[in-house]
């Protein structure tokens, strides 16, 4: 059937019915539970209103420091609807430099295209892929977001002679309340996405959950990580601004990629240090396992870094170079700071004297140390850890004994 043909009445969709579902999908599509039984829900009542729906596409621009896009795919009778992330760099590939969504960007607000018969057009190469697959009509629709433009939707179908008018139709008139649902849910998203990101993963699910007055908090024991980039003033007083940002990013992240491997939480990045926490919970041996997945964490840091460091020599940069401490002890994990500026953080004696500690690593020449706590946390395990004898701590009245790990 060409595009202006006359369409059969039994395919033609009743605007009552459509005006019908964006009611209820207003009224009801916030309880939906995620985009993806969204997206599937809003696809079959389109096929119970006669939209011979068969593929549906969503892709939503997203605030995220690592992800760019997230999209959605469905198609009729696959019980999984398919999520994919894809970074910044998405936008330099092929798979979207050649996609319909760039014309959606620049301004298009629905493109159409018939995928056989005399009116088609195939002039992307998804729409190539969709013929493959036996599909006959296709359309795409834009829609804005809080986060910009460059939003889509877009439906498939393998139905003789595609969508009619007013099947069209309906895509276009559903559109305002499944773009606004959609935003719905990717806020929630981003809130998780950048609080996990900013806060730390607990954190931010805290902050979610409500705690979020300034004195809310627990009380918890942990494995204290407390770890600080060496000659971090002379580096930045001789190398420029960009090279000592990318030095430094290097530095947490393969830190970062350690405690997380290992089950810990990052907690903040304190200029050139970071602070982190491995959860001691009420198991018994509960102390010696998180002591253990501490100094592994550790171990492996260092190995990383190591690595880094021989790529770094390669292209003649200077080396990064870090000291380490741990310390177990019972620490206030909550909110402070003033009453429009909070920080989720944890504060207490056992984090001083960790820091005491990652500072004395310097004096030691020992890039990584364990306090009597952690070190008879780990009395029978194989792990290389050594005693250094007693040490002078400041703030301590006396000598504590102190112990190395052998890198």
């Amino acid at each position: 059937m060409s595009a202006d043909a006359a369409p059969d009445a039994s395919t033609e969709v009743s605007t009552i019915r459509v005006a019908s579902l964006i009611a209820r999908l207003a009224t009801e599509g916030q309880n939906v539970s995620d985009p993806k039984a969204l997206i599937r829900e809003v696809a079959e009542a389109l096929r119970e209103l006669g939209v011979p729906v068969e593929r549906c596409m969503v892709g939503l621009q997203v605030l995220h420091p690592q992800v760019r896009v997230v999209s959605w795919s469905w198609r009729r009778g696959v019980d999984e609807v398919i999520e994919r992330e894809f970074d910044y760099s998405l936008e330099e590939q092929p798979i979207y430099l050649k996609s319909p969504i760039v014309e959606l960007r620049q301004g298009t607000p629905l493109i159409r295209r018939r995928l056989v018969g005399p009116d088609a057009k195939l002039d992307y190469p998804v729409l190539h892929d969709l013929v493959a697959e036996g599909f006959t009509d296709y359309v795409a629709l834009s829609f804005r977001v809080e986060e910009g433009p460059g939003n889509a939707v877009t439906w498939a179908t393998q139905a003789p002679g595609g969508f009619t008018p007013s099947q069209v139709s309906a895509l276009q008139t559903l559109l305002p309340v499944l773009s606004l649902l959609l935003e719905v849910h990717a806020q929630r998203r981003i809130s998780r996405a950048l609080l996990g990101t900013y806060l730390g993963q607990d954190a931010g699910r805290r902050v979610l959950s409500g705690q979020v007055r300034r004195g809310d908090g627990e009380r918890i024991r942990a494995v204290i990580w407390c770890s600080d980039m060496r000659d971090f003033t002379l580096l930045s007083d001789t190398l420029p601004g960009p090279a000592l940002l990318t030095m430094l990013n290097t530095c947490f992240e393969r830190q970062v990629w350690a405690i997380h491997r290992n089950g810990g939480e990052v907690l903040k990045f304190i200029g050139d240090g970071l602070l982190a926490i491995f959860r001691i919970d009420e198991r018994e041996g509960a102390e010696a396992e998180a002591s253990r997945r501490a100094v592994i964490a550790g171990i492996e840091g260092f190995a990383s870094l190591q690595e880094e460091n021989l790529r770094r020599v390669g292209q003649e940069l200077l080396p990064i170079r870090v000291g380490l401490a741990l310390h177990i002890g019972d620490v206030e994990f909550g909110n402070i700071g003033a009453p429009d500026r909070l920080d989720f953080t944890v504060i207490g004696p056992a984090v001083n004297l960790a820091s005491r500690l990652e500072s004395l690593s310097k004096t030691l020449g020992e890039p990584f140390l364990l306090s009597a706590a952690v070190a008879d946390a780990l009395v029978g395990t194989s792990l290389p850890v050594r005693a250094l004898g007693p040490q002078a701590i400041r703030g301590l009245p006396a000598p504590q004994p102190v112990f190395a790990v052998r890198l």
